[in-house]
């Protein structure tokens, strides 16, 4: 993994996070779904593929409780 993806990755989680924390989980949901599939190839970045963008949001919000 290189460094480019891993800060890109970690800016889109901290702006989408921040968002998502405004707008809670349904909000949460609606905001970081489309950060993490359309932004990563406008930045020049590897595409995340739907079905991964979709376990990520599972998995993240397993953990907001």
């Amino acid at each position: 993994m290189s460094f480019t993806l891993i800060a890109g990755l970690a800016s889109i989680g901290a702006v989408g996070g921040f968002f998502a924390g405004l707008l809670g989980f349904g909000g949460g949901v609606i905001v970081m779904f489309p950060l993490l599939y359309y932004i990563p190839p406008l930045l020049d970045l590897a595409r995340i593929d739907a079905k991964t963008v979709a376990a990520v949001r599972a998995i993240s919000s397993s953990f907001r409780d």
